[in-house]
């Protein structure tokens, strides 16, 4: 079973309860807004650490949150699991090969254009050199060094997990 099937099936059903309530106000709707624009965008992060450090990205000039910085990831693919979706984003952000681990994290984010739900795995780096191929950026930082930069707001409560519960831990042992 995958992940992905993991998923409360109760979900699905939710937004189309909405959808329904939606159509019964207003016959000409579809009830697909609802559907589409509340429920989240499922996205996935890598935690990659390598000799202590975190690796950071640089978000683009023309993406949307310009220039700030986040941990690796993004969107997934319709029907993609979690997994192959980490691994594939990273190889096309930066083109080196991960694994992915367990999952470290879920985080729930309510940006103004949607909400998003953040899957963040523990990933190793086990080949390729980083090359900054869909980033502004890269950058290796030790846990208490990663509040200092502007992150996405979805990453905030992350790092400071992460700073927490690093800040005094043995770094290589991340």
């Amino acid at each position: 079973m995958t992940h992905w099937q993991m998923m409360p099936s109760a979900f699905p059903s939710i937004a189309t309860d909405m959808g329904q309530q939606i159509r019964e106000k207003n016959p000409a709707s579809t009830g697909f807004f609802f559907e589409v624009s509340m429920l989240p965008l499922l996205v996935t992060a890598a935690l990659i650490e390598h000799e202590g450090k975190i690796l950071l990205a640089r978000r683009r000039a023309d993406a949307s949150y310009p220039l700030f910085w986040e941990l690796p990831g993004g969107k997934l693919e319709p029907h993609e699991d979690p997994r192959d979706g980490i691994v594939r984003e990273i190889l096309e952000e930066l083109g080196i090969t991960i694994s992915a681990g367990p999952v470290y994290d879920v985080v729930y984010y309510c940006y103004p254009e949607r909400p998003v739900l953040v899957l963040v795995y523990r990933c190793h780096w086990t080949a390729g050199e980083i090359t900054d191929l869909e980033v502004a950026e890269h950058r290796w930082v030790t846990p208490a060094e990663i509040m200092g930069y502007r992150l996405l707001p979805a990453d905030i409560q992350l790092a400071e997990r992460i700073s927490r519960e690093f800040a005094h831990a043995d770094t290589p042992r991340l």
